[in-house]
C-alpha cells in the first residue's frame, strides 16, 4: 500500500544576532504552513538564543494554535551549541510533522554517525 506525502521545507536563520523581526517572520511561516496543511515540514536553522529564544517551541506554538485541531508535533536535532547564561546559541534542524506514527527517539542526532566535538576557549566550551 502507497500512501502520499506531502512535505515542505524552510530555511528560519534570521538576522543573528539581533532578530529583528523573527517573531513576524515566524507567524509569516506558521501561515504557510497552516495553510498547506503538508504531511512533514523540514525545518533548518532553528535557533535557541537568548536573543530569540526556543524557535522550534515557538513555531510549533504558532502553527497549532493556526493548524486547528493541533496535531503537529516537533522532533528536533541540535546541530551545534557555543556558551552559557545570556550567551548560549544553538541551532538545528527539525521535522514538523502531523503523522502520528513517527516515533519520537530518545536521542535526535543530525547526522547518523554524529560525535560531539569540544574545544575550550576562554574558559567557553
Amino acid at each position: 500500500m502507497h500512501r502520499e506525502c506531502s512535505i515542505l521545507t524552510y530555511n528560519l536563520f534570521h538576522d543573528l544576532p539581533r532578530f529583528r523581526h523573527l517573531e513576524r517572520r515566524l507567524e509569516l511561516v506558521a501561515d504557510a504552513i497552516a495553510a498547506a496543511r503538508p504531511d512533514l515540514v523540514a525545518l533548518q536553522e532553528l535557533a535557541k538564543a537568548a536573543g530569540c529564544g526556543d524557535m522550534a517551541a515557538k513555531l510549533l506554538a504558532l502553527v497549532n494554535q493556526r493548524a486547528r485541531p493541533a496535531v503537529y508535533t516537533i522532533h528536533y536535532a541540535g546541530a551545534d551549541g557555543l556558551g552559557a547564561g545570556d550567551h548560549a546559541f544553538e541551532e538545528g534542524v527539525a521535522i514538523l510533522t502531523q503523522l502520528s506514527d513517527v516515533a519520537t527517539a530518545p536521542e535526535v542526532h543530525k547526522y547518523h554517525h554524529q560525535v560531539r566535538l569540544v574545544t575550550s576557549i576562554g574558559g567557553q566550551s
